[in-house]
């Protein structure tokens, strides 16, 4: 089941790269984050459906929020916010040509505010259950546990690979804090906080332009 949505995130790159042509990492608009919203949506829906019958259920496996799980996620935001960067110092010491191409391709685009509100409730909570909730308690049925878990950062990872270097330098860092903090504490509420706050920050930029 972890293939469905691997392919849907792939299908574009893998697209160009069947026709010979650049992996196409176009800017983000409200159209092209609404249509991959309806597909995490439906993605989730067959997931959760098909999980269920078979005695899975998200809410034994994710837990219950509770109110400090928003300290506790602003908190992991910062931890994260202050490894990625460290990660990408020590990068540029040794990788100076990579880390210069990431920095010089950011994410671009123009977004409505009310499309960036959408994928601020949306996107957090797909991804996180899939990679963290779904992906690493399933695999570790038959990998282990930290096994189960490098392999969900590197799909997490792969699913962004048409962001190229940029992928290395922003999401193989949340990828890793994210996924140790939920398998040394098993808690899941605080890292979509996280999340919602990585995301609120990019969109923020992106929002912005639309009024300037």
């Amino acid at each position: 089941m972890l293939g469905l949505p691997v392919l849907f995130f792939l299908s574009g790159g893998l697209r160009s790269l069947m026709r010979g042509a650049p992996v196409d990492r176009a800017a983000f608009t409200d159209a092209r984050l609404l249509t991959t919203l309806a597909g995490e949506v439906v993605i989730a829906a067959v997931l959760v459906l098909w999980l269920a019958r078979r005695g899975w259920f998200a809410a034994d496996e994710l837990g219950r929020p509770r109110a400090r799980d928003v300290a506790l996620g602003a908190a992991l935001w910062v931890a994260t916010f202050a490894i990625g960067r460290g990660a990408s110092w020590a990068l540029s010491l040794v990788a100076p040509d990579f880390v210069g191409a990431a920095r010089a391709s950011p994410i671009e685009g123009v977004l409505s505010w009310w499309a960036a509100l959408a994928a601020l409730a949306i996107n957090p909570l797909f991804e996180e259950g899939l990679w963290l909730g779904y992906g690493v308690s399933t695999l570790r049925q038959s990998l282990g546990l930290w096994a189960a878990a490098l392999a969900s950062i590197a799909l997490r990872v792969l699913v962004h690979y048409n962001q190229g270097p940029h992928a290395v330098i922003s999401v193989l860092p949340v990828a890793i804090v994210f996924t140790y903090y939920y398998v040394r504490t098993g808690r899941f509420w605080p890292i979509v906080v996280a999340h919602i706050i990585i995301n609120a920050f990019g969109f923020a930029d992106l929002v912005a332009t639309t009024r300037s």
